[in-house]
């Protein structure tokens, strides 16, 4: 797994993670679902590190860029 990109909202309320994959044996699909279903796992391991106010909501995307370069 790759981590292309983040976006963060003007508020820093929500964090836009976009991940990209290579060479990888399962679908993307079941990939993000993962990746979607430990958001609580990320969001601990994050703050630890992140030293404001509030934890951002995390949402993971697939992007396709790394894909189409190949």
């Amino acid at each position: 797994m790759t981590v292309t990109s983040v976006s963060m909202t003007s508020d820093l309320r929500l964090a836009r993670v976009f991940v990209s994959f290579i060479n990888n044996s399962r679908s993307i699909e079941s990939l993000m679902d993962e990746l979607n279903s430990r958001i609580k796992f990320y969001k601990y391991h994050v703050s630890q590190k992140w030293h404001a106010k509030f934890m951002p909501e995390l949402e993971f995307h697939y992007d396709e860029s790394l894909k189409r370069a190949e």
